[in-house]
């Protein structure tokens, strides 16, 4: 049985990891297990995780927020550059990783279709892209926008929404197992939106695109119409 990699060593490779598997963008979100792909060395399945949180906590990094923890990652200027250095000491070049491990990539705008949250199979947004292999896409940040004052008024008609297609029965029943794989996505979204700040493609993600694809799907013409008026109010947020 090969010997795994001690954790100090699996720190530095997953760095590097991290790195070419965004092709050394910081503004995409790493995916730690699409990541951890890159090492070859046997290492233990719950390290990738406990890799991300320290890599954050020495700011190689950055998190982004929900409730006082961190939810998505992408990697810092800093993180970068000891990327590069790390990978230059083992003999290796990021740009030659990229190469290695490059997959297609396609984009493609809104379908409808149910994407599981956190591991991103088919595209549901325009700013995602995504592996046609099924490996999980990439999720473009974007810019940081400010919140306007009628984000909390969003967040608190959201959760009325929401709480009334769940009573209510709203939705045809052959669409609830994919709404209920839309409503962790929702509840991150809604508590986005607590923020005075948001990256523009994670509230597109977590928030526009479910309320688009329930749009069409409510049986109740007043839901519908209280629906539609939210996907507006989050575009005009998108916009800001």
């Amino acid at each position: 049985m090969k010997k795994r990699l001690p954790f100090h060593t699996f720190i530095d490779e997953f760095l590097i990891a991290c790195a070419a598997s965004v092709d050394k963008k910081t503004n995409t979100l790493v995916d730690a297990g699409f990541a951890a792909r890159y090492i070859s060395d046997p290492f233990d399945e719950s390290w990738p995780d406990s890799a991300m949180k320290l890599l954050c906590n020495n700011g190689l990094l950055r998190g982004s927020y929900t409730l006082g923890k961190p939810t998505f990652y992408n990697l810092t200027g800093e993180g970068l550059l000891r990327a590069e250095v790390l990978a230059a000491k083992r003999g290796k070049d990021l740009d030659d990783l990229i190469e290695a491990h490059a997959r297609p990539v396609t984009r493609k705008q809104a379908t409808g279709e149910i994407v599981p949250f956190p591991i991103l199979r088919q595209l549901d947004s325009p700013v995602l892209s995504v592996r046609e292999d099924g490996l999980p896409a990439t999720l473009t940040l974007g810019p940081l926008i400010a919140l306007r004052g009628t984000a909390k008024t969003v967040s608190r008609d959201v959760k009325a929404v929401v709480a009334a297609i769940q009573t209510e029965r709203l939705l045809p029943e052959a669409d609830q197992p994919e709404w209920s794989e839309h409503l962790p996505r929702i509840e991150i979204g809604r508590n986005l939106l607590k923020a005075a700040q948001v990256y523009e493609g994670l509230l597109h993600f977590c928030l526009l695109s479910p309320l688009q694809w329930v749009l069409p799907r409510v049986t109740q013409d007043g839901m519908r119409e209280e629906v539609e008026r939210l996907v507006a109010a989050t575009e005009r947020l998108c916009e800001a």
